[in-house]
């Protein structure tokens, strides 16, 4: 913002700057000005001179104090409501792996009682095999042909 002032331009630094010169020079005379707000129309100038600026400047500071103490409260709630969800999310991933090794227990238990079950059969199946090669052995002796193993194996291996 700048003015025209006596034929030359002005910035508004300037004009303050001579505003003040003018006060300081009529204080060193001895004339004290009766009301300082005529002279400066500015605000944040009045406030300046009569001190309340700086009365401004610490209501602010609290100001700021209580939003930041506000929002420092407001994100430690936020925070622990993070941690609540968080536990509720631990406890329910805990329970379904718990399940999950229950299930997977039960599943290798099974599996094994299968596995036995099959070793078993399959026991049973080469006892009898055995039985019957002992059988067509013992007759094919007794019907006078004499086999050799190897014959009865060929047989059996079909």
């Amino acid at each position: 913002m700048t003015m025209q002032y006596r034929n030359k331009t002005f910035g508004v630094s300037d004009e303050l700057k001579e505003l003040e010169a003018e006060v300081e020079a009529s204080i060193r005379a001895g004339k004290t000005l009766k009301n300082v707000g005529d002279i400066f129309k500015d605000t944040g100038l009045n406030c300046k001179l009569n001190g309340g600026l700086g009365k401004e400047m610490k209501k602010e500071e609290r100001r700021l104090k209580r939003k930041q103490k506000k929002e420092e409260k407001r994100q430690k709630k936020l925070d622990r409501e993070e941690e609540v969800i968080i536990k509720k999310y631990t406890k329910r991933i805990e329970k379904i792996m718990e399940r999950y090794n229950k299930a997977d227990k039960e599943q290798r238990k099974k599996d094994e009682k299968r596995r036995k079950q099959v070793e078993k059969h399959e026991r049973k199946a080469q006892k009898m095999l055995e039985k019957e090669k002992k059988k067509m052995e013992t007759e094919c002796v007794k019907d006078g042909k004499i086999a050799s193993i190897q014959e009865l194996f060929r047989m059996f291996s079909c």
